[in-house]
């Protein structure tokens, strides 16, 4: 398991939101954590504040650990805190394709555990650059669409926004979880035409918080209104972000 957490100024964006996951998805695949949430917490503030910087990237990594071969074999889980400086591009311009890969069903691995199995990712990015576009969506075998490689996806058209539902078998995202808490968000299930008939794209995650679309496939974009808006409120909203010190 792991989460990513975004640090500016000695302030964490959306913490709480980010350890509650963590210890959600542990449980989802029958991982036992070796501390407590309080010890958790306790950890890694004590390694933010070890790393001396003040804008940080926090990575909690949470592993099987050393153990027997095997399903399931008795092991001692691992917890690693890793504190660096990952360079922050909001609103950046990247071109998307709709991937050939098909998502995973959501029936087979649960959308909402957030693990290290990004197989599933990789090959959708990969096939993307092979055709010299930088970031892939990925559609259900139903043909709904769910989500890029690493972050999710919002449309807008005719001035309101929309964003694919839970349903459709998606990873409900931290940086999407605030933008519905402070924004009109139609969620539902999304279709290929959707995004071509839309009139501005966004994906939305942790690393850059908002990235702009300027084209799908052969579709070109070139309204960033609604995403400039969006990565406002969200640097307003990170400032009043959890204490580290």
């Amino acid at each position: 398991m792991y989460e990513t957490i975004r640090v500016f100024r000695g302030k964490a964006f959306l913490f709480e939101y980010h350890i509650t996951r963590l210890l959600s998805s542990a449980k989802g695949i029958f991982l036992e954590i070796p501390y407590s949430k309080a010890e958790l917490i306790k950890h890694i503030k004590k390694t933010y504040i070890e790393s001396r910087l003040d804008d940080a990237f926090i990575r909690i990594l949470i592993t099987r650990g050393e153990g027997a071969q095997g399903l399931l074999a008795n092991s001692k889980p691992d917890v690693i805190i890793i504190v660096n400086k990952r360079e922050f591009s909001p609103l950046e311009k990247v071109s998307i394709t709709i991937s050939k890969i098909r998502r995973v069903n959501k029936s087979a691995i649960d959308p909402k555990i957030k693990s290290l199995n990004y197989l599933n990712s990789l090959l959708a990015r990969a096939d993307a650059k092979t055709r010299k576009f930088d970031e892939a969506i990925l559609l259900t075998d139903a043909g709904i669409v769910t989500e890029a490689t690493t972050s999710n996806i919002f449309l807008v058209k005719h001035k309101k926004l929309y964003t694919p539902s839970v349903d459709s078998g998606i990873l409900e995202g931290s940086v999407r979880k605030a933008i519905i808490d402070n924004f009109p968000v139609v969620e539902k299930e999304l279709r290929v035409k959707d995004i071509l008939e839309a009139d501005e794209i966004f994906l939305s995650g942790t690393v850059n918080f908002i990235t702009c679309v300027s084209r799908v496939d052969s579709k070109k974009l070139t309204n960033f209104e609604y995403a400039k808006k969006v990565h406002d409120k969200l640097m307003n909203l990170a400032a009043s972000g959890t204490k580290l010190y």
